[in-house]
């Protein structure tokens, strides 16, 4: 896992969460990428996801890395939740 995406992950508790989605373009179903928490029914948690989904594990690193400096500065403050970076760029699906 590249150090910004590990970084992230590591300040919010956060995790890799794949996904499966059709590709518009070829009607192929294809695994998706978003950081967040899955949702754990028996223990009533529900899950979230924090930044988009992109189409590749490479484009999450990349999106992470974008914004490592945003992520480290919501982070300072020690209550934070995760913050929802699902509208920080235009690139997820």
């Amino acid at each position: 896992m590249a150090a910004d995406l590990a970084e992230v992950c590591e300040l919010f508790d956060v995790q890799v969460i794949p996904d499966l989605a059709e590709n518009q373009d070829t009607g192929e179903t294809e695994t998706i990428y978003a950081l967040g928490q899955k949702s754990e029914l028996a223990a009533g948690l529900r899950g979230f996801t924090m930044t988009p989904y992109f189409p590749s594990f490479a484009e999450l690193e990349a999106f992470c890395s974008r914004h490592i400096a945003r992520f480290r500065k919501i982070a300072e403050h020690e209550d934070a939740p995760a913050p929802d970076a699902t509208g920080w760029d235009d690139n997820g699906r």
